[in-house]
């Protein structure tokens, strides 16, 4: 074999082992050297921090998606409680007319003889039934307080015990209608001149407003309270006020007391 040809099969030997990978080929340009190829454990470290950015930024976006969610929730939230509060003052204010007028009518029938059946009749339906019908003079001690009373109230003031304004009578009282039930409201009579506070639950029946009174009051439970509330004043321990308006609200405080078991005085 000459030696050209020699050469032609010896290169030609050394192309096949090297695409075989038999061999190591000179050509740097299309391998990799094994020292800075990437170990499996780099590959991975790699992947785990692309997929940690990943959840970041998703984190991130849910972030923004919700937290204005809250804010809104919480914007609604008291936007809603504004609300109620307004509604309860707007049913308040609607209200106070009607309430005063059965306050008025209730103290007006405590302080007048044989009037306790007309009293009882400005109560629930569920308690004036309860209470039962209340017989002329069945309560004659009541009676005779009731006429000292009405006799001392004539001799300060010139005049007969009569409200002729409610409003003017009972503005110093609160009334607050219940946001839940459009039926229902609470008067608030403050602790004032020697007397304790007294709250008076109302509630309206056919379109009229009448007075929630303890389950436990009787018709003799009252006139003995109404009796408790008078006597003080006829025997001139508690002197009447100097004000009539002022005489007005107190007797009604001491009625609204007696009706709802209360003590008078503090």
């Amino acid at each position: 074999m000459s030696n050209s040809l020699r050469s032609i099969c010896l290169a030609w030997a050394m192309c096949v082992a090297c695409a075989a990978g038999l061999i190591g080929c000179d050509d740097r340009d299309n391998r990799t050297d094994a020292t800075t190829a990437p170990t499996i454990g780099e590959r991975v470290d790699r992947g785990l921090d692309k997929a940690g950015d990943t959840l970041n930024k998703a984190a991130d976006r849910a972030g923004d998606v919700v937290a204005p969610a809250v804010d809104e929730a919480a914007d609604r939230a008291r936007q809603a409680g504004t609300a109620i509060k307004d509604e309860t003052k707007e049913l308040a204010a609607n209200l106070a007319g009607d309430v005063y007028d059965v306050l008025g009518d209730v103290t007006e029938d405590a302080v007048t003889a044989n009037e306790l059946d007309d009293l009882v009749e400005n109560f629930a339906s569920a308690d004036a039934k309860r209470i039962g019908e209340v017989r002329e003079n069945q309560f004659p001690q009541l009676n005779a307080e009731i006429d000292s009373f009405r006799s001392a109230w004539r001799s300060k003031y010139g005049k007969d015990f009569k409200i002729e304004d409610d409003r003017a009578v009972f503005n110093f009282v609160t009334v607050k209608g219940d946001a839940n039930d459009a039926n229902r409201a609470t008067v608030t009579f403050p602790a004032r001149a020697g007397m304790p506070q007294v709250l008076v639950p109302v509630v309206r029946e056919k379109n009229a407003w009448r007075i929630d009174v303890p389950d436990t009051l009787t018709a003799q439970k009252l006139a003995d309270d109404l009796v408790s509330g008078m006597k003080p004043i006829n025997a001139g321990q508690q002197p009447l006020p100097d004000d009539v308006m002022e005489a007005y609200r107190s007797s009604a405080q001491g009625t609204m007391a007696a009706v709802m078991g209360q003590s008078r005085s503090r």
